[in-house]
Parts: structure tokens; sequence; C-alpha cells
């Protein structure tokens, strides 16, 4: 009777051999191989966490692509040739344990060439053929006179989540919030321009905000009024309901939102206007408050007949013809109209006299109860116009909000409803670069519900993304991606903030003394018909349900693949059948409302498909059928007793 060969292990057929022997020993050892599939099982389970939290793209870079995790699958084929070697020389009963370990090093080598595939997203609108795939990562593009340049980047890289290492370290190092973040990234250069990038900003909102100017940089004033919603026992269940910014300075003075809620910023150089504005009172009929040179001055409008001259001083005289309560801006005949039914609130329109009696020079104005202007040069008139109609309410629903900058930097807030009045005011001092208050306006003692306005003001600030902690997923959907682009032409320097959305892109033109640049960005896109010869059309969406419900439990959709040359075919991509064309893999992903110019739905769908390649899939297909035909021959070949 003959025994079968006993196993033994690589160290013991290395024991008396020579060091080389022995390091191929120890490289190819059980211990080794566990080693390291205890740590790719590791770095896997934390790259899902890490992926939860940065997203697929993320985990990409960072982590399956990263030159460190490519390592570990190249020592651990190492392993797999090093116990295969240790076996030499094969025998008959060697066939299925080497071709086993082959299988193994083939699905390496395939995993390997992993990180060249193609992974986008092809937006199908109905009708149409579709055949630029959009990918994770974005395209810069330069236009200056005839001169073109463009430019591949991708911020996740250089601006995104941290490394996997410090990732694991946050519950001692704790990670810090999502912002802006400051680089340093020459991107191109033509005709004679220079464009870098200074900053990112990977998730933000989709209008630009501000923030804080850097120490000597003289920026604007600016305040960001957001409103929330709570229920009163529950403050923490506070949500936004509006996020609005307001400026001292343009088109962002005075905001109305619906005709609900009523948002302004004022400006003014009077200490006593400003103590004023916090205490209003406005009579019976409306008072009107004029600040010059330091004198204060009140005129009541129930007592001093409109249209009429009433001195205000030797030097200076007041003439009012009407109050417009409910006033209309008719912009063609530049006049007020009175309408019930507009939002806007009183506005008084007057005539100013300065100079003595005799050669007394008048100029019209038109001030509003709900913005205080700046006088527009020293020793001429401020106003601040208070009406009941404003301050005692009137049945009405809306909310209003007036800030107001005085001398100082110190901020002024009054909110009023327009069915309550006055309801309280508060104050910010303007002495830090960022302030924060939050406000109660309705519903602080009972009710159903609890509304609370929450400030943040700025005293110098400059343009900026307004960053957001958002998820990986609700990112790639509704949040912006945002740069800041520096252009420089000898010695001109000009700069903008660039914005690209999960579908949009956004262009910006920069001067540069005689000269303009035009600078695009957007998602960098994979052209299928270019490069495969092919585009999809897309005939129908069809989206299923659950048997008896409303929840949409399948998707599928119909498209004609349209190739460049020869005939077209009909086919159809769902959730689990995707479509294979010219190396190209296609997958049923998702699916939106299609809409139409004025934003109302069709009553159709735009299909989005994930379009694949994997360089290295032909690898992984032979390197697991090896693993299987090796598995089968260890059974077929294993060692017998004979007798």
């Amino acid at each position: 009777m003959t025994e079968p060969e006993t196993y033994r292990s690589s160290l013991d057929r290395a024991k008396g051999r020579p060091w080389p022997i022995r390091l191929l020993a120890a490289l190819g050892s059980v211990k080794m191989a566990a080693t390291l599939i205890a740590l790719v099982l590791a770095v896997v389970v934390a790259a899902t966490w890490y992926e939860r939290d940065f997203g697929r793209h993320a985990a990409g870079i960072f982590i399956y692509e990263a030159p460190w995790f490519g390592l570990i699958f190249i020592v651990m084929a190492g392993c797999v040739a090093a116990a295969a070697l240790m076996r030499w020389p094969w025998k008959r009963q060697h066939l299925g344990f080497v071709t086993v370990h082959a299988g193994l090093i083939t699905v390496i080598i395939g995993f390997l060439l992993s990180p060249g595939r193609l992974d986008g997203s092809l937006v199908c609108v109905p009708g149409k053929e579709s055949h630029l795939i959009e990918l994770p990562y974005d395209r810069l593009d330069l236009v200056v006179g005839e001169a073109r340049e463009g430019v591949v980047i991708d911020p996740v890289v250089f601006a995104g989540p941290p490394s996997l290492p410090r990732y694991l370290m946050w519950p001692l190092w704790p990670l810090p919030p999502a912002g802006i973040t400051p680089v340093d990234l020459p991107l191109f250069s033509a005709g004679g321009v220079t464009v870098r990038c200074t900053a990112v900003a990977l998730t933000a909102e989709t209008g630009l905000g501000f923030a804080p100017a850097p120490a000597g940089n003289v920026g604007t004033q600016a305040v960001r009024i957001r409103i929330l919603a709570a229920i009163p026992t529950a403050p923490d269940s506070a949500e936004p309901v509006e996020d609005r910014w307001l400026t001292a300075t343009g088109d962002k003075s005075h905001i109305q939102v619906g005709g609900l809620l009523d948002l302004s910023l004022g400006t003014t150089a009077s200490q006593a206007l400003a103590e004023d504005f916090a205490k209003p009172d406005g009579g019976t009929a409306g008072r009107l408050l004029v600040y010059r040179a330091g004198q204060r001055h009140v005129v009541d409008l129930a007592t001093v007949v409109a249209g009429k001259e009433f001195a205000l001083s030797d030097e200076l005289a007041l003439r009012w013809s009407r109050v417009v309560l409910h006033p209309r801006i008719e912009r063609t005949l530049g006049s007020l109209l009175e309408d019930s039914d507009a939002p806007l609130l009183p506005i008084l329109e007057m005539e100013i006299g300065s100079g003595p009696a005799a050669q007394r020079t008048w100029r019209r104005h038109a001030t509003a109860a709900w913005l205080v202007q700046e006088a527009a040069a020293a020793g001429e008139c401020e106003f601040l116009f208070e009406h009941p109609e404003l301050l005692k309410g009137g049945g009405k629903q809306g909310m209003l909000a007036q800030v107001l900058i005085g001398p100082g930097n110190r901020l002024t807030t009054r909110w009023l409803s327009r069915s309550k009045g006055f309801l309280g005011s508060s104050h910010l001092l303007g002495n830090q670069a960022k302030e924060t208050a939050l406000i109660d306006l309705v519903g602080n003692t009972g009710g159903p519900m609890r509304l609370i306005l929450e400030e943040t003001w700025i005293p110098q600030a400059e343009p900026a993304p307004t960053v957001v902690q958002m998820l990986p997923d609700a990112a790639d959907r509704l949040a912006q991606r945002w740069l800041h682009i520096e252009a420089r032409r000898g010695d001109q320097v000009a700069s903008a903030w660039l914005a690209r959305g999960p579908h949009a892109s956004e262009r910006t033109t920069l001067r540069l003394g005689d000269s303009e640049a035009l600078i695009s960005y957007r998602r960098a896109q994979y052209d299928l018909r270019q490069k495969h010869g092919f585009s999809i059309r897309l005939d129908e969406f069809m989206a299923g349900t659950d048997p008896g419900g409303t929840q949409k439990a399948s998707f599928r959709s119909d498209v004609t693949v349209v190739p460049n040359t020869g005939p077209t075919r009909s086919t159809t991509i769902s959730m689990n059948e995707p479509l294979e064309v010219a190396g190209v893999s296609l997958y049923q992903t998702s699916y939106q409302p299609e809409l139409d110019d004025q934003g109302r739905p069709t009553g159709r769908f735009i299909s989005e498909l994930t379009a694949a390649t994997d360089p290295g899939r032909g690898a992984k297909y032979v390197g697991s059928a090896l693993v299987v035909l090796g598995t089968i021959l260890i059974f077929w070949f294993r060692p017998r007793r004979k007798e």
C-alpha cells in the first residue's frame, strides 16, 4: 500500500535552503495570505463607510484606484505565485493547485487594469439621439481671440475628501466641515493669458453668496437672512423655508418672496436715525423724520397739510404731495399707481427745499416705509418714513424683516407682521468678521408653528459660494461645484467664480485691459459616436409600479441603437438587463420628468443610463474560469491511496 504525499507548507519546504528560497517561502506562506486577505477585508469595510460619507467617485480616487491599494494586490499576486513556485517541480497532482493560483493572478491583473475604465452618465431625451457621456470629472476651456485651450481636471483630487488613514482618525482628530478649499493650480495659457484655479467648493448652493473678505481687501456689506420653521416643543426640528442674501449696493437691497416675505437692507450715517429705526412711531397718518447736519426734524403728516410748504429750519423746507398706501410701480409711465393688491408698502412723494426762503431750490423725492437709503453726498438729507399701515398691521398675511446698517457697522433688524404690525428689533455690533443671531419672529410661546429668523452679518464681504453639508448622492443631483478662476495678462488680473451643476455649465468673460478671456466650465464628456461609432435614441421610458401600489418598482427604456454606418436596431434596457454595444455596457440607472421651456412637465420622462467599459473585464472572466477549472482539477487529481 502506497501512502499519498502529505501536505507540506511553503516554510517547511524552504528549511535548509538558500535565503532567496526562504524569502520566497515566507511570501507564499499561509500566514502571509491570511494577513493580506484580512487587510483587504478591513480596507473594503472602511471603504464602505468612506463611500457613504464622500461618494463612489471619491472612494475610487482615494482607495480603490490609489497606488497603495494596487500594491496590496501586487503583493497578493506575488504571494499566490510564490506558493505555486514553492511546489516546483510540479506533478500531476499539482495541476489543479497551479491552475487555481494562475486564475487568481489573472483576476488580480484584471483588477489592476480596471482603473482606466469608463464610468459616466448618459442622459437620454425622448426622440433625440444621445451620445455624450457626462464623466465624474470636469473640463475648463479658454478662448482668447483666435487662441483656444482646454484642460480636464478633477477637483476632488486636489480639494476633496481626506485620505483613508486621516478619515479613520476622526474619533481622535475630528474632520473639518465642508468648506472653500484654497488651492494654487495652474490650468492653461492661451493668447498671452494665463489661467489658474485659486479655490474650490465641491458642494455649495446654486446661487453665489458671500464670505468674509481677506484682511486688507475692501468688500461690500452683506446680510444673510434665513427663515426657519420649527415645532415650538421641538426647537431642533427647525427647517429652512427661505434663504436670501441682502447687500447694501446693487440689486439685492430689497427682495420680495411670493408676496409673503419682504426683506430690505438700508444704510445710514445718522446715529439718531438708527435709534429711531429700532423704536418706530408712525403716528395716525404717518411720520417723516428728516436728518441733516446732525439735526433731526419730525413731520407729522396728520398736522401738515399736503401741498403746503412746511419749514424745518431757516435753510430747509418740505412739501409733501401724497402717500401711496399700496403702490404699484408703473415703469413705462415712470409713476406710482394705487393698487390694493400690490405687495409694496407705503411710499411718500414729496419735495425738499434747500437754502434761504427767497433762494430756495426744490428737489423731488420718494421715500419708502420699507427701505432707508443713505444720503448720496455730505450735507444732504436722510429720511425715515414710518406709517401705521406698516407698524400696526391690517389683517393681511406676510412677514417683513427690515435691516439697517448704522454708524460703526452696527446692524439693527426689526421684524413686522402684515397682520400684527411691529413685533420687535435687535442689534449686531459689527465688530467681528462674521456674526450670527437667532430671532424669534412668531410662535415662541405657543401655537402650531415657530418662525425663527437667522441673521448673518458680514461687514466686509466678497462673493463666494455658500457651502452646504450634503450626502454624496444628493450632492450629485442638487449641489453646485464652484471654482474660483484667476486670469492674468501682464499686470492685468481678473477673477470670477464659475459653477458647474449636475447637468449644467457656466461661462464668463474676464476683461484684461483691451482683451477679453472667455472661460467655460462644465462636466468632461466622452463621445460614444466618435469613440465607439454609435448613439442611443430613447423611444420611450416606462416605470412599473408594485401591484396595487404607486411605488416605482421597475424601470425600462425602449431605445434604438443608431450606428454611424449600417442599420439601426431596437432593444430594451431594464434594471437587470444592460445593453452591450461595441464594448460599452449601458445600465438603467434613474429617470426624471421632462420639462418644457416654461418648466412644466410634458408627460414624458428622461432616462439616465450609466455607461461603462472595463479594460480588465476579460482578464477577470478568464481568471474566474481558471479558478473554477482548477477547483475541478484539484478534486479530479486528488491523491488516492493505492492498495
